[in-house]
C-alpha cells in the first residue's frame, strides 16, 4: 500500500465575508511526505490564503487532509502536533523573552519542563539564535523576529511545516542560511514543508517543486525549470528576466528594460 500524502486538497475554495470574488477557487493539490513545495505568484493571488487554509485558520469548502487527518474534525491540540505555521508577520508579545516565546510552541504537548527546555534550546541552536534566548522579542529586528517565529513553529515538532514569506524581512545572507537550516531540519526529521515566497531567485533554489498561484487559481505545479521561464514570468508578473542555471537550479535574474533616454542617446 502506498503511503498517504502529507497534504491533500480537493476542490478547496475560500471566499472572505464581504469579498466579491474568492481568494482561492476550486483548488486541488497533493504534497508528498518529506517534500518541499514552494508556492509563488503575484501579490494578492491567494498564496497566503492557501497556507492559512491548510493551517485551518480560514473557513473553506472542499476537503483538506493533513498527515492523514481531516483538518475540520481534528482537535486543536492534535492539529498543533500535526501542522505548524510561521506567519509572515508574527504577533510580538510585549515583555516576552525569545526562549519563552519559542516555548509557546510546546503547548500541545504534556512534556516535562526539562524536555521542553531541551527542545527549545535545540531549536534555537539549530537556527543560530541561541545567544538571543534571553532577549525581548519586541526589541528584535524584523528579520530576527521572523527567525524566532520559525523557531516556535519548529518547537511544535510538526509533521507539516507551513512558511508564509519566511525571508521577507531578511537580507540575502540570512535568507539563504535560514532556508538551508529549514532544509536540513526537513531531511533530519522527515518534515513536509510548504512555503510561499516572492523572491524567485530563492524559489528556484529551494524546494522540490514549485506551485504557481494566479488570480486565486493554482495554475501549475512542477519543477522549477518548467515554471520559471522567461515567457511565464513575463505573462504572470509583467517582468523582464533572464533564466540561468546555477548548481543545477533555475535562477531568475531581473533585466532592466532600455529606457527612453538611453534610446534617444543611441
Amino acid at each position: 500500500m502506498s503511503e498517504e500524502p502529507a497534504v491533500q486538497l480537493h476542490g478547496v475554495s475560500v471566499q472572505y465575508r464581504g469579498a466579491e470574488r474568492p481568494s482561492l477557487s476550486n483548488l486541488d493539490l497533493t504534497v508528498q511526505r518529506g517534500e518541499w513545495l514552494t508556492v509563488i505568484g503575484p501579490n494578492g493571488s491567494g498564496k497566503t490564503t492557501l497556507i492559512h487554509a491548510i493551517a485551518g485558520l480560514v473557513p473553506s469548502t472542499g476537503s483538506i487532509g493533513v498527515a492523514g487527518v481531516n483538518l475540520r474534525k481534528t482537535p486543536p491540540r492534535k492539529l498543533a502536533r500535526t501542522v505548524a505555521l510561521m506567519p509572515q508577520r508574527p504577533t510580538v508579545p510585549a515583555g516576552m523573552t525569545v526562549s519563552d516565546y519559542v516555548r509557546l510552541g510546546r503547548y500541545a504537548y504534556a512534556s516535562s519542563s526539562r524536555v521542553n527546555d531541551e527542545i527549545v534550546d535545540s531549536v534555537l541552536t539549530q537556527l543560530g539564535i541561541a545567544k538571543l534566548r534571553g532577549a525581548l522579542v519586541s526589541r528584535l529586528s524584523g528579520g530576527q523576529q521572523q527567525i524566532v517565529a520559525l523557531a516556535r513553529a519548529l518547537a511544535q515538532q510538526p509533521e507539516v511545516l507551513l512558511l508564509d514569506e519566511p525571508t521577507s524581512a531578511l537580507d540575502i545572507g540570512h535568507a539563504q542560511r535560514v532556508l538551508e537550516r529549514v532544509d536540513a531540519v526537513r531531511h533530519e526529521r522527515g518534515l513536509t514543508v510548504i512555503s510561499t515566497v516572492h523572491d524567485l531567485v530563492l524559489a528556484g533554489q529551494f524546494g522540490d517543486r514549485l506551485g504557481l498561484v494566479v488570480d486565486s487559481h493554482l495554475v501549475q505545479v512542477g519543477q522549477a525549470e518548467e515554471i520559471l521561464t522567461v515567457d511565464r514570468i513575463s505573462d504572470v508578473y509583467g517582468a523582464q528576466v533572464k533564466i540561468v542555471k546555477v548548481e543545477g537550479h533555475a535562477a531568475v535574474i531581473p533585466v532592466r528594460k532600455p529606457s527612453v533616454r538611453t534610446n534617444q542617446r543611441e
